[in-house]
Order: C-alpha cells, then sequence, then structure tokens
C-alpha cells in the first residue's frame, strides 16, 4: 500500500483520488439514506426534500466555516496555530436544519432526524480513507503504518482506523433499527452523536496534531461535544417515553 500511495503521489494524482473517494462516499451514504428513511416512515417525497437540503447543508456548512477557522489560525487564537476543517463540526447542527425541515413539511422532528441519521456517519466512514492519500490526517509516527506524504514517514494508520469504526457503528446502528422494526422513536441521531463522537475522540487522541488543550485537539473537544450533547438528548428522550408509558398505563 504504502508504495501505492508514494506513486499516486508522485505522478500528482493525491488530490484526484481523495476527491473521487469523497464524492463516491457522498453519492453511497445519499442512495443508502434515501432507502433508509423511508424504510424508518419518512414519505418518499419527503425523503427526496430532506436529504438534498441535509447533503446541501453539510457541504455548504464546512465551506461556510473554513474562513473563520484560517482567522482563528491567523490571530492564534487559544494559541492555535492550524485550521482544520472537520465533518466532526458539523453533526451537531443537523438537528437543527431538521427542525426547521420538520415544521416545513408538518412531521415530527425526532422522524426526520432518525431518517437522515445514518447519511453522516456513513459519508464520514467512507470520506476518512481518502485522507490516507493527501496526508491531511495522520497518526504520530511510527515504524510500520502507512506512508504520509506530508511528512515522508510511516505513521499510525488513525484513517483506516477511523474507518473501520466508523463502519461498525454504521452496521450495528442499522442491525439496531432493523430490529425495532424501523420504528422511528427519536434515539437514532442522539445515540449516532453518542458512540461516533465517543470514538473519534479516542482516535483525536492517536492523530499527530495539534493539541489545544490538556492534550486535547479542537476537533476531539468538538468529538467530546458531539457526544455530551447526543447523552443529554438521549436521557431527554427516554425520560419522556417513560412519562408517556406511564400516563397510558394509567388510563388503562
Amino acid at each position: 500500500m504504502n508504495a501505492w500511495i508514494q506513486q499516486i503521489a508522485n505522478n500528482g494524482m493525491s488530490l484526484d483520488i481523495y476527491g473521487t473517494i469523497c464524492t463516491a462516499g457522498t453519492v453511497i451514504s445519499a442512495c443508502y439514506s434515501l432507502y433508509h428513511g423511508w424504510k424508518i416512515g419518512l414519505k418518499k417525497w419527503r425523503v427526496f426534500v430532506v436529504l438534498p437540503v441535509i447533503v446541501l447543508f453539510m457541504a455548504w456548512f464546512q465551506s461556510f466555516i473554513f474562513p473563520f477557522l484560517r482567522v482563528i489560525q491567523k490571530n492564534h487564537f487559544l494559541g492555535i496555530e492550524t485550521a482544520t476543517n472537520s465533518i466532526v463540526r458539523v453533526f451537531v447542527f443537523v438537528p437543527l436544519v431538521c427542525f426547521v425541515l420538520a415544521k416545513v413539511l408538518r412531521t415530527r422532528w425526532s422522524l426526520v432526524c432518525d431518517g437522515v441519521a445514518l447519511y453522516p456517519l456513513l459519508r464520514s466512514g467512507i470520506s476518512q480513507l481518502a485522507c490516507i492519500f493527501p496526508g491531511c490526517c495522520r497518526g504520530y509516527p511510527c515504524s510500520w503504518g502507512v506512508y504520509n506524504i506530508k511528512i515522508q514517514e510511516t505513521c499510525f494508520p488513525t484513517p483506516i482506523l477511523e474507518t473501520v469504526l466508523t463502519l461498525g457503528i454504521f452496521f450495528f446502528l442499522v442491525i439496531r433499527t432493523k430490529r425495532k422494526h424501523y420504528v422511528s422513536d427519536g434515539t437514532l441521531f442522539p445515540l449516532m452523536m453518542v458512540l461516533y463522537g465517543a470514538m473519534r475522540f479516542v482516535c483525536e487522541l492517536l492523530r499527530d496534531n495539534e493539541k489545544i488543550l490538556i492534550g486535547i485537539s479542537a476537533v476531539g473537544l468538538h468529538a467530546l461535544f458531539m457526544c455530551i450533547v447526543g447523552l443529554v438528548a438521549l436521557r431527554k428522550i427516554k425520560r419522556k417515553h417513560r412519562i408517556v408509558n406511564s400516563k397510558e398505563q394509567n388510563d388503562i
């Protein structure tokens, strides 16, 4: 693999391969999410409205936030020297877009969230693998691992590890949803944030990137925040379900 990565870099094709994999990840994730949204209870016409909006929003948000990251880098805010744009920053904002879509389409907010929950997860899982070619994401240098064209050393293969773990979370949630007979209870999106956020937080500790707070990178802090938001949402949803079930039992 390392010889292949070096050959691609020598031919000036690293960014082309990166773009191809990321585009494929977007297409594959969107196609699966169309099916998933329909199975979980969204009407087909609503799925064809909701999903393109989410896809475009995620792409737009990453482009929108990058200039602000460059300003932070330029002014060394909190001592930050790098401007790393990551999909992790987008996750927590997706439910807010879903809330607007739910109001416009007159459907449940939780249903819209559950309907698109697997799109960012699968997209991240596939696209992360692309990072081994331009070398934008890397683990700490070691005597074995994946060759990184930026520092011209072999590094711990964090992109491959994150791809495997992310896809593992994806398949776990797919199986869980299937076992629940595709019934939307509002827990899928927050559970995804908890699992992905916790996984990404740990993986960020293995990355050779700028640490800004007690050994944690900026993206690691975002991942931790995502996990906490997911836990709070899960607790509130389960509490709401208990209250509803209690009232139903009292009525009986």
